[in-house]
């Protein structure tokens, strides 16, 4: 599967055509054991009978073909766009396609630990698709708007850029916007996903965003506002000096490194 490499192809498993031997000699030795008991069937029944319980046995395994996976999981587009300052076209890459991750207390970033919830969403349409994502950002007055189409390369913890582009910006529009598919369930987690964006709302007065699910039976869609209710930013967080409960003795050396004094 493309999630843990590079390759040339998807997983034919996303099509529904994919057939592993073990699968395959599965099938085959059960229509053998069918094609018995047909013969069977029309030794002693004649072959109304046969042609009866060949018809039941085609349409079972129709019904089994529409069920779909097992999992009940599909394949979904997500995207999520920002009227924010944007991303210098240089930028990008490392921005999106880099698992990096910050603290208040001022330490250099690093890989892993805690960082931007985006990266998580990268990493998951990687695993899950294996396709790339696509990005487009402007700055504030740029004639231009950033196109890429990059993945993250997950051994080695660098962008893997599929293409890139400059296109006009003839409405001086700024921001970003980040489209991807990714595997889920909209059924089981609708609730769930809702209850966050609820959430989100609340710890973010100073914002508004709106959610829409289109589905392919309209009266399944769902178009959600969260209204802004302040316009007063909070103030920027500042650095702060470590606790001491938190303090072990590799941080200890460390500071001891890098300090001035």
């Amino acid at each position: 599967m493309r999630g843990l490499g590079d390759h040339a192809r998807v997983d034919e498993q996303l099509y529904h055509d994919y057939e592993s031997e073990e699968a395959r000699e599965k099938r085959l030795a059960k229509e053998a054991k069918d094609k018995q008991r047909l013969e069977k069937l029309a030794a002693v029944k004649g072959e109304a009978a046969a042609a009866a319980a060949a018809a039941e046995a085609a349409r079972k395994a129709a019904d089994g073909k529409k069920a779909g996976p097992a999992r009940g999981t599909l394949f979904y587009k997500v995207t999520v766009k920002d009227n924010g300052c944007g991303m210098s076209h240089a930028d990008i890459p490392n921005m999106l396609g880099r698992v990096l991750s910050g603290t208040k207390y001022g330490v250099k970033q690093t890989r892993g630990k805690f960082g931007l919830g985006a990266k998580m969403a990268l990493i998951w349409s990687k695993m899950t698709t294996g396709l790339p994502f696509s990005i487009s950002s402007a700055l504030r007055k740029q004639d231009f708007r950033s196109q890429y189409e990059l993945d993250i390369d997950i051994h080695k913890n660098a962008p893997n850029v599929h293409s890139s582009s400059k296109l006009p910006n003839p409405d001086g529009w700024h921001g970003a916007a980040l489209s991807l598919t990714i595997e889920g369930n909209w059924s089981s987690y609708r609730a769930k996903l809702l209850k966050y964006l609820r959430q989100i709302a609340v710890i973010t007065p100073y914002a508004q965003f709106s959610f829409a699910y289109v589905a392919e039976d309209p009266k399944s869609s769902l178009k959600l506002t969260f209204k802004r209710r302040t316009d007063v930013m909070p103030p920027p967080p500042k650095i702060t000096k470590h606790h001491p409960s938190s303090v072990d003795l590799e941080l200890v050396k460390r500071l001891i490194t890098e300090t001035k004094a």
